[in-house]
């Protein structure tokens, strides 16, 4: 019973909301509350961003060794055993 009650609900909710974007109604206070958190988001996300662009750039130290790492396939580790004589 409480899914067809929140069916309901989202639909009553898309209702007000068609209606109150074509201005036949005012718009809900559920949509109005919505709407404001999506705008504090959106401005957080915006600080956090402005935040990292300040902060010092990251230097990467040229002269550190370079790490290399083999892959080793089926077809690599049959050369191999070949080259080696192992199987």
């Amino acid at each position: 019973m409480a899914d067809d009650d929140q069916g309901f609900d989202d639909i009553e909710l898309a209702r007000s909301a068609v209606a109150a974007a074509s201005g036949l109604e005012p718009v809900p206070a559920t949509i109005q509350l919505a709407t404001a958190q999506v705008h504090a988001t959106l401005a957080v996300a915006k600080a956090v961003q402005a935040l990292a662009a300040q902060s010092a750039p990251m230097v990467i130290d040229q002269s550190a060794p370079k790490v290399t790492s083999h892959l080793h396939t089926p077809a690599s580790n049959q050369k191999e055993s070949l080259r080696y004589g192992t199987r």
